[in-house]
């Protein structure tokens, strides 16, 4: 494996990059930060990148992650960031990390460390951003290495997936993390919101979530677009139900529970186009296809789709 040497400290790449085209050796005159591919407008499905991070002698390296947003699967193994003790794949493996919680920071007990990040052909996400540090490979620090080093970090089930309890974090926000309605509810900015695995029609969801003590969700901006998105990682589904809707007037879009249109929306280009009298809104919650993430459809009422159900928190 050859790797080709970063020219700038802040290693960019593009978001056409290919996997030949992001092993990168950092070494002491070159290390600062460290980005994923296209961070943080959102890594390539189909990513395989080598990041090599070479010490100068008597020092070792330290990571220190400031961002950090990886698609979350079972054991990490739809997208991951895997680090290894060496400059190898062969050398001691010490983590693997996706998810939204900020991993520990990261030391090495020899000169280089090397970053693995690999994503799957499906969901994607901000990625990551870490700082590089050099540190003295003295005895003393050598033993808080020994102490704080990925290898003696909590257990990866324990990391990569966040318990019931946990936070998820992203930038300065915090909200709570459940798997969906049996686990409970996400919260995020004052209100709670249920992923139902259940597939319904519109009219089911919308009384499922009723008795629930809500409603179809109302998705009012783009930080709330974004953050619905970005907490269905666990939805089996490609779509769900949300309460947008021109049930009542052709063309008029308001929303189930204040009967009021949008002054956000986020429709792909050319919807809504009613193709087959289509008067349900829709969330694509996949990369599909012709279909983009996050994107809003409009979808006949009588379809059967996974729902979202929002409440006050």
């Amino acid at each position: 494996m050859e790797y080709r040497r970063c020219l700038l400290i802040l290693v960019v790449f593009s978001s056409s990059i290919q996997a030949e085209e992001c092993d990168v050796l950092i070494d002491e005159d070159e290390y600062g930060y460290i980005i994923s591919p296209n961070f943080p407008e959102g890594y390539e499905s189909g990513v395989s990148c080598r990041y090599l991070i070479r010490a100068p002698p008597l020092q070792l390296v330290m990571i220190s992650f400031n961002s950090f947003m990886i698609e979350m699967g079972p054991g990490c193994s739809y997208d991951s960031l895997k680090v290894y003790d060496g400059g190898s794949t062969s050398s001691a493996f010490l983590n693997t990390f996706c998810g939204y919680e900020t991993p520990p920071s990261v030391f090495s007990s020899s000169r280089e460390l090397l970053l693995v990040f690999e994503t799957d052909a499906d969901v994607t996400d901000e990625g990551f951003n870490a700082s590089i540090s050099f540190v003295s490979a003295s005895e003393t620090l050598k033993d808080q290495v020994d102490t704080f080093d990925g290898r003696n970090q909590e257990p990866l089930s324990e990391i990569s997936v966040p318990r019931l309890s946990s936070l998820m974090h992203r930038s300065s926000s915090q909200h709570s993390f459940m798997n969906a309605c049996g686990d409970g509810w996400i919260t995020f900015r004052g209100s709670s919101y249920c992923f139902m695995e259940n597939v319904m029609m519109w009219h089911e969801a919308s009384s499922a979530c009723s008795e629930l003590g809500g409603h179809l969700v109302t998705i009012s901006s783009r930080s709330e677009n974004n953050f619905i998105k970005r907490s269905t990682r666990h939805v089996s589904g490609i779509t769900s139900w949300i309460g947008f809707n021109d049930l009542e007037s052709e063309g008029d879009w308001t929303w189930e529970d204040t009967k009021e249109t949008s002054a956000y929306t986020n429709w792909q280009n050319t919807e809504p186009n009613n193709l087959n009298n289509e008067d349900c809104a829709i969330i694509f919650l996949r990369r599909k296809a012709g279909k983009v993430y996050g994107a809003w459809h409009d979808n006949p009422c009588c379809s059967e789709f996974t729902s979202i159900c929002e409440k006050l928190a």
